[in-house]
């Protein structure tokens, strides 16, 4: 199993994917778990990188599907999220950043952090995922994409589980 994940994490960095610096698998992974902390617990910010600003994000969306293909705003309780998009003008060392936040869920405080991934990249697709550890509480969620430790999310996108 630690193989398969080590592979997919290998794949998907070197397409420019999501992955996870926290040792976790591509991008994936995590649980429902209601102290993981705070919304507010955004990435810490550094000085941008020359050019920075030439960066855009498109075709940002939650999908059923890995490659985006699938759009969603409501999966069921045991789906995998997927968070799909494309990074243009990207140095090669970008990182990005995806908050994964529970963001009203019956008997867990509002905007609670489920699990947060970072990955480098340049130009080109990026994913990230986040599976159950069992099933998903209905509700709502939102995940935010944050480019270079900037404080503010470049992209936020709410769904929920039905």
């Amino acid at each position: 199993m630690l193989l398969l994940l080590l592979i997919a994490l290998v794949a998907a960095l070197a397409i420019g994917g999501g992955g996870g610096d926290d040792g976790s698998e591509s991008g994936g992974g995590g649980s429902g778990d209601s102290k993981s902390g705070q919304k507010d617990e955004a990435p810490a910010n550094t000085p941008d990188d020359e050019g920075a600003s030439a960066l855009t994000m498109s075709d940002v969306n939650m999908a059923t599907d890995e490659n985006g293909e699938n759009p969603t705003e409501v999966y069921s309780p045991n789906d995998t999220f997927y968070c799909v998009g494309n990074l243009e003008n990207a140095p090669k060392d970008t990182k990005i950043t995806a908050v994964w936040i529970a963001a009203d869920i019956e008997g867990v405080k509002s905007d609670t952090k489920i699990k947060q991934f970072s990955a480098k990249g340049g130009s080109g697709l990026f994913r990230f995922n986040l599976s159950p550890t069992e099933s998903w509480p209905t509700g709502k969620y939102e995940v935010d994409l944050y480019l270079n430790d900037e404080k503010e999310p470049t992209e936020s996108l709410a769904f929920e589980v039905r």
